[in-house]
């Protein structure tokens, strides 16, 4: 229905909008879980500043992917609950300015990451993307300073989880471009 009767269902188009209409609502439900579970728990602030931090790296970072939606659902979970340690640990400045530093070096030596379902073969997006990873990066640095020792190490342990996905780790994951 979204692209029109013109197209068949075999071919290119229809597969390429078929596979983005899902990533959508696979996106939305994941989101809808874990707000949910942080509302349940009493932590959906934090679960709020996990999501910005890790999903506004990730738009534009990239990073590997899971083989299934179930595999994807698990390590967001479990990139949400190490995230939530940060309630505790209450990082200070200096520690989350260091990991920031980190992180910035990273997304500018790795990102973004191209990946058989995700290719970005144009230099303008790959410059593009990075800049914009780099820009969120010293962003979310920057409204850090206001934010409370917990709130702000869940926002860079957040990031920091996000930032392990665009390490190439396995060289089969990366598509050439």
């Amino acid at each position: 229905w979204s692209i029109g009767q013109e197209y068949g269902q075999e071919s290119d188009e229809f597969q390429i909008v078929t596979y983005g209409i899902l990533l959508t609502i696979e996106s939305v439900y994941k989101t809808l879980v874990l707000i949910a579970l942080g509302a349940l728990l009493g932590i959906l602030p934090e679960t709020l500043v996990f999501l910005y931090g890790f999903c506004g790296l990730r738009l534009n970072a990239g990073g590997i992917h899971m083989k299934t939606s179930l595999g994807c659902t698990a390590v967001v979970m479990i990139g949400w609950l190490l995230s939530l340690i940060g309630i505790l640990l209450h990082l200070s400045l200096p520690v989350c300015f260091g990991i920031a530093v980190i992180i910035f070096i990273t997304v500018l030596l790795c990102a973004p990451v191209t990946t058989t379902n995700n290719p970005i073969r144009d230099q303008k997006t790959k410059r593009t993307k990075k800049v914009r990873a780099l820009l969120f990066v010293v962003f979310s640095t920057i409204i850090s300073i206001f934010l409370s020792d917990a709130y702000r190490s869940v926002l860079f342990l957040a990031m920091a989880f996000e930032t392990l996905t665009i390490i190439p780790l396995r060289k089969e994951e990366q598509h050439e471009a």
